[in-house]
């Protein structure tokens, strides 16, 4: 009796009467039927498999597209600053761009978490960043405690009493004898004469009391000379 080449194989015999005259189908193409003289070239966003009985769908990340069979015998990674969600893809226009303020140097990523975000402190504008070197700093004055920043906006301006320098994540308090007075300071004041600061993160500088002046750091004051200081438990004056 003649027998039938299997799955995954082809004959190039009309009356094979045994399976050593069946040839596996080439990579990149199947058979899913009995008897059949022929293979197919796997659909798009699929690829063969060893048996070639079948085609395996491209995992997420990955994609396959083409009429030859070679390009269907690989998946293909979805390139640097892209990734994929789909089972099958058909083509690298579904492979995404990493949204702005991440960024990836790595391909055949598979999900959006897998991009990088960029650090706090710093934001990127840039779709499909293929390198941390597109996240920018927040500018002096400016802070974002956030990582995955999208735009300079997303940076914060420092608090009164506070300032900050490029690229960090929080803003600093004003030291004592310093202060201020306006949001997004990319530094603090001294303190004028006949003012002083005895706190952290002032907003304004407090008068010396009457015949009494700044100490050298403006931290507090001291009486003038031919003056005296005294004082109580509540109470200080010159005199």
């Amino acid at each position: 009796n003649c027998k039938s080449c299997s799955l995954g194989k082809y004959s190039i015999t009309e009356a094979s009467n045994s399976n050593y005259s069946c040839i596996l189908c080439d990579k990149g193409m199947f058979n899913n039927l009995e008897g059949s003289s022929e293979c197919q070239i796997c659909s798009d966003g699929y690829i063969s498999t060893k048996l070639r009985d079948t085609c395996q769908a491209c995992k997420p990340g990955k994609y396959s597209a083409g009429i030859n069979k070679e390009d269907h015998i690989n998946c293909i990674n979805c390139p640097i600053g892209k990734y994929s969600e789909t089972f099958g893809a058909n083509s690298v226009s579904l492979c995404i761009s990493c949204p702005e303020g991440k960024w990836s140097d790595f391909n055949g990523l598979n999900n959006s978490e897998n991009c990088n975000s960029c650090k706090s402190g710093y934001y990127s504008n840039i779709e499909a960043s293929t390198t941390e070197a597109n996240c920018k700093e927040c500018p002096s004055g400016r802070y974002n405690p956030y990582q995955g920043a999208k735009k300079l906006t997303d940076c914060l301006f420092a608090e009164l009493g506070r300032f900050s320098l490029a690229g960090l994540n929080m803003s600093l308090e004003c030291e004592k004898g310093k202060y201020s007075s306006k949001p997004g300071s990319t530094d603090c004041n001294l303190c004028e004469s006949g003012k002083y600061s005895d706190q952290y993160g002032t907003i304004y500088c407090k008068n010396c009391p009457p015949l009494s002046e700044s100490n050298s750091d403006f931290t507090d004051w001291v009486c003038s000379e031919n003056t005296f200081e005294i004082r109580n438990n509540t109470y200080r004056n010159c005199i």
